[in-house]
């Protein structure tokens, strides 16, 4: 059967300006979590964070404090910097109807929900042993997040399909007709 295709994105825009729209906001998000590791905003960030949750640690634990935020913030640049480069693959797929450019960022969103249901998984059987109410609404939230993630997935999937099938005579959508004899046979759309 496959996966669902929807016909449009957010019920105002075809696929293609859909995955346009979902590409560039993708890129202007990732672009600004680069700025924000750059500027030390991120470094400042983690490290009140650490400050918050080992205050009452030993205090050999503070030795890790650097090294944690230093590679916090190299992942963070590695990270986005592949999403940025994945963005602007999809945007120019996307523009000029090229499929094989959509598949990268595909491969990797799908990647990416499949790593974040297994960690709202890891949350969930926390949320379970620990019965903490506000993991409990993280959980839900976190749920939400994904489902919404995965229909704009979907969408960048549904004008990928599209597009290869406008360019292969292997990949056409068949529907079925039947002639006056009850004989059925299949027509490409």
């Amino acid at each position: 059967m496959g996966l669902y295709e929807p016909k449009s994105c957010c019920i105002c825009f075809d696929t293609k300006n859909g995955s346009l729209i979902l590409a560039s906001l993708t890129l202007i998000g990732s672009i600004l979590n680069i700025l924000n590791a750059l500027s030390g905003q991120l470094s400042a960030s983690l490290s009140a964070v650490w400050d918050q949750i080992n205050k009452d640690s030993p205090s050999e634990y503070q030795q890790y404090k650097e090294n944690f935020i230093l590679y916090a913030v190299i992942a963070t640049l590695a990270w986005n910097g592949l999403l940025m480069t994945l963005s602007c693959l999809l945007i120019h797929g996307v523009r000029k109807d090229r499929p094989g450019l959509m598949l990268p960022f595909l491969a990797w969103s799908w990647t990416r929900i499949t790593m974040e249901v297994l960690c709202s998984l890891f949350v969930t059987g926390l949320a379970i042993y620990t019965q903490e109410p506000l993991i409990f609404i993280g959980t839900f939230v976190l749920a939400i997040c994904i489902t919404i993630e995965t229909y704009f997935v979907l969408v960048i999937n549904a004008y990928h399909k599209q597009v290869k099938r406008s360019l292969s005579e292997d990949h056409q959508l068949l529907r079925e007709e039947f002639d006056n004899d009850n004989f059925d046979y299949k027509v490409k759309v």
